[in-house]
């Protein structure tokens, strides 16, 4: 089925790429905004109109220039060209402006003379909640698809097979918390764990004994708990020492580590 033009999407989406969880949230009709003047606009100089400019440059809740719908577009009117222009109309001074609807970004720009429309949908990441969401041979790593890795893995860990992927995993010291191997201790999830995993030493790898006053293992060497999802290890030695301090529910180490969490 063909993706709706512009001008027919219910809804404006304003993509927040930089949390973890990338998505989209909706807001007013893009037309409906534009026609009762609620979109501000930013150009590409920086000159705000009566709205509130967000990072993408198309704003909700503004002041706008409520029943200027018609060419020709100036900066004033450059966020309602974004729903009711089209490349070629006539259009004065020269301005930028963007806004974000179902991930895809639609940009306004005017050179002095015509107005230029320009779609980019690639702004929203390829979203999964499970490896199978993503098709066969491939993971997903925090809510996105990504290829199966191919760095071998460190002497200390072993492959596991995930989606038809050999995925690296750091050797457990336990499985189930109140495991017997761990005796009074506490059994603490590592941090490479399966998708939709909560901290559960079940479903995590890198799990540790440890007492039940250190509950979190993130101070500990990668090459030891691994990493968050979204992130590998980079090794660049063996790991360093640390044992837990219950009287401050910190770990002590020996010194720096050299390996260390990157994303992917």
């Amino acid at each position: 089925m063909p993706r709706p033009s512009f001008r027919t999407q219910v809804a404006v989406c304003v993509c927040w790429l930089l949390l973890p969880l990338a998505g989209c949230v909706r807001e007013h009709s893009l037309l409906e905004a534009a026609a009762a003047g609620q979109l501000g606009g930013v150009d590409d100089a920086g000159a705000a109109g009566q709205g509130q400019a967000g990072s993408s440059g198309g704003v909700v809740g503004g002041g706008g220039n409520a029943g200027v719908l018609t060419p020709p577009w100036t900066q004033s009117s450059c966020v309602s060209s974004l729903a009711s222009g089209k490349t070629g109309d006539r259009c004065m001074e020269t301005f930028k402006c963007t806004a974000t609807v179902d991930c895809c970004e639609i940009i306004a720009f005017c050179d002095g003379k015509a107005l230029d429309i320009a779609n980019n949908c690639s702004v929203c990441p390829m979203k999964c909640s499970a490896d199978l969401d993503c098709g066969a041979k491939a993971l997903c790593e925090n809510y996105q698809c990504r290829s199966c890795p191919t760095d071998p893995c460190p002497d200390t860990w072993s492959a596991v097979l995930r989606n038809g992927c050999s995925v690296c995993m750091p050797p457990n010291q336990c499985k189930i918390d109140g495991d017997p191997i761990c005796g009074a201790l506490s059994c603490v999830p590592g941090l490479s764990c399966w998708p939709g995993c909560k901290s559960d030493p079940a479903c995590c790898f890198g799990n540790r004994c440890v007492d039940p006053n250190c509950a979190s293992l993130e101070a500990l060497d990668c090459l030891v708990v691994g990493c968050a999802a979204g992130s590998f290890c980079k090794v660049n030695g063996p790991a360093n020492e640390c044992k837990c301090e219950p009287s401050s529910g910190n770990f002590v180490c020996s010194g720096n580590s050299n390996n260390t969490c990157v994303a992917f």
